[in-house]
C-alpha cells in the first residue's frame, strides 16, 4: 500500500494437536501399529526402509507418517543426531568410511559416513552437494541463511508434510514440534509464520493437490505433504537428480482412488540410452502398478500404462520424444477419456470402458519393476484432482511454472 513493505513478526506457541491434524496418514495403519512400541501414551514403529521417518499410531490403530528434522534419525522413541541413532536402515552400515550421500531435505545438507553411521553435515552458503563428485560445489541458486533464525532464541525448521507445523532448534540438541498461531503457515524461505494460505490459487477451480519444484530442497511448494528420497537422488541447481538405483516415494497417493478426473505433469531430462527407462508408477514393494510413466530413449517414445478395474490396460504412446532434451509430461484422465501428451506434440488418447484399478502402494519415481531405473534430472511434479481446463494447451517455457 502506497510503497510500503510490511513485515509481521510473530509470537510463536506450542501446543498440542490431534493427530490428524498434524500427520499424514498411513493407510496400512492396523498392520503396523499392532507391533507398535508404546511410548508417552502414543505406539510408534518404524518406517520401513527409513531412518528419519516413522509411524506413529492411535489407540484405534489408526498410523500416520512423521518426520524428523533435517540431520536427525529416530532412534524408536524420538529423533535424535544421525549419529547417535544405531538405524538399522542406515545407509552408512553398507558403505565404505567417507562415503557421503544427500539429506534427502536440501541442496546444502548430506551426510558422511563414520564407523557405520551418519553424520551430518552442511556445505557453505552458496555451494550444493554433489553425491556423485562426494563433495560441495559452487551452486548460487543453493542458499542455506534462510535457516538462521533471525530470533536469538534458535533455529527453525520445516516440518515436512505440515505447513502449520515447524521444529524450533535450540542449537545444541533438542528438536520440538511447534505450530503457527491459528490463520498462519509456516515459510521456510523466511523461517517464521506469515498471513498465506497454502495451496490456494486466485481464478482458479481446480489447484493442485501437491507441487514439488525442487527449488533447493525436497518440499513440497506449500509444505502440505511430504516425500521419501533415496540416497540416489539429490537436488542440483533447481532439480532432483537421479543416479543408479535413486528413486523418490510419495506415501500420499498410497490407496488414493483414480476413478474420477485427475491430471499430473512433470519434466524430465534423461541420461541413459538403456532400454525402457522408468519415470513413475506405483509399482512398490511386490505390488503391481495400475499406472506406470516410461520412456524408451533410442525409440523416442513415452509410454502410460493405466490398469482398469474390469482388468484392461489402457496402452498410451508418444513419439518423437527426443533424448538429448528436456520434456514436459502431461497425462489425464477426464469422463472416459484417458489423454497423454508430451510437449507440444500431438497427444495420444484411449477410451476407458471402466474406472481406474485402486491399488495400496505410493507413487514412485523413478523405480518400477521391467524398467530401468532412471538417471537424469526430474521437475516440476504437480497432481490434481481434478482437471485444469487449458492442462493440455501448447505452452510456453515460462508458463510451466
Amino acid at each position: 500500500m502506497n510503497g510500503v513493505t510490511w513485515t509481521v513478526v510473530l509470537f510463536i506457541i506450542g501446543a498440542c494437536v490431534s493427530a490428524d491434524e498434524v500427520y499424514e496418514k498411513f493407510e496400512d495403519g492396523p498392520k503396523h501399529c499392532k507391533a507398535a512400541l508404546v511410548y508417552g501414551g502414543w505406539a510408534y514403529s518404524r518406517m520401513k526402509g527409513s531412518c528419519n521417518q516413522f509411524i506413529q499410531c492411535t489407540e484405534r490403530d489408526q498410523a500416520f507418517i512423521q518426520t524428523c528434522a533435517a540431520g536427525t534419525f529416530y532412534n524408536g522413541k524420538e529423533c535424535r543426531h544421525a549419529r547417535e541413532v544405531n538405524c538399522p536402515y542406515d545407509p552408512c552400515s553398507v558403505q565404505k568410511k567417507g562415503f557421503k550421500y544427500s539429506d534427502g531435505q536440501s541442496c546444502f545438507g548430506y551426510y558422511r559416513c563414520v564407523q557405520g553411521r551418519s553424520f551430518y553435515k552442511t556445505c557453505k552458503n552458496g555451494y550444493y552437494f554433489n553425491p556423485y563428485k562426494q563433495g560441495c560445489y559452487g551452486d548460487p541458486t543453493c542458499k542455506r541463511d534462510n535457516l538462521i533464525h533471525p530470533c536469538a532464541f534458535g533455529t527453525t525448521y520445516p516440518f515436512p508434510g505440515k505447513p502449520r507445523l515447524f521444529y524450533l532448534f535450540d542449537g545444541l540438541e533438542t528438536f520440538t514440534p511447534m505450530r503457527c498461531p491459528r490463520g498462519t503457515w509456516y515459510r521456510h524461505d523466511i523461517c517464521t509464520c506469515d498471513w498465506i494460505t497454502p495451496g490456494k490459487i486466485k481464478d482458479s477451480v481446480c489447484s493442485t493437490m501437491f507441487h514439488f519444484m525442487y527449488d533447493g530442497n525436497f518440499l513440497e511448494k506449500y509444505n502440505r505433504i511430504q516425500q521419501m528420497p533415496t540416497t540416489g537422488v539429490a537436488i542440483f541447481g533447481k532439480s532432483a537428480l537421479f543416479n543408479k538405483g535413486g528413486k523418490i516415494i510419495i506415501w500420499a497417493m498410497n490407496n488414493l482412488d483414480l476413478d474420477n478426473d485427475f491430471a499430473l505433469c512433470f519434466e524430465f531430462q534423461v541420461k541413459t540410452m538403456n532400454g525402457e527407462v522408468s519415470l513413475l508408477s506405483n509399482d512398490y514393494d511386490k505390488v503391481s502398478f495400475t499406472y506406470k510413466l516410461t520412456y524408451i530413449p533410442l525409440k523416442r517414445k513415452v509410454r502410460a500404462y493405466v490398469i482398469l478395474k474390469d482388468g484392461t490396460l489402457a496402452d498410451l504412446t508418444v513419439i518423437g520424444v527426443d533424448p538429448n532434451k528436456p520434456h514436459f509430461v502431461r497425462l489425464a484422465k477426464f469422463g472416459d477419456d484417458i489423454k497423454l501428451r508430451v510437449d507440444n506434440t500431438p497427444a495420444a488418447v484411449v477410451k476407458a470402458h471402466a474406472g481406474v484399478a485402486p491399488n495400496k502402494s505410493p507413487l514412485v519415481i523413478g523405480a518400477a519393476r521391467g524398467s530401468h531405473d532412471f538417471i537424469g534430472y526430474f521437475d516440476e511434479l504437480k497432481f490434481f484432482r481434478c482437471v485444469p481446463s487449458h492442462f493440455f494447451d501448447d505452452y510456453h517455457d515460462d508458463e510451466r511454472k
